[in-house]
């Protein structure tokens, strides 16, 4: 995720541009902090219902490590 937001701020200026004059639609999406959460802990289940338990855990690992960075993040908005 971070490549992909890194490839879509460069383009943003364009993307920005263009979605004034036609359409919202056309800007790609830039996933938040907990998109990337779920996006772990849906690919855990995945391997916890193929029973890959080692790939689960290290999924669930990050997802834990992308929580606790989210919560960095937003720390000032929490308190």
């Amino acid at each position: 995720m971070k490549t992909y937001r890194e490839q879509v701020l460069i383009k943003s200026i364009t993307s920005y541009v263009s979605s004034a004059l036609s359409n919202d639609n056309t800007r790609p999406y830039i996933g938040n902090e907990y998109d990337g959460i779920m996006l772990n802990t849906s690919k855990a289940l995945s391997y916890l219902h193929k029973k890959d338990y080692s790939g689960a855990r290290v999924k669930f690992n990050r997802a834990l490590d992308k929580q606790r960075r989210a919560k960095e993040f937003f720390s000032e908005s929490i308190s």
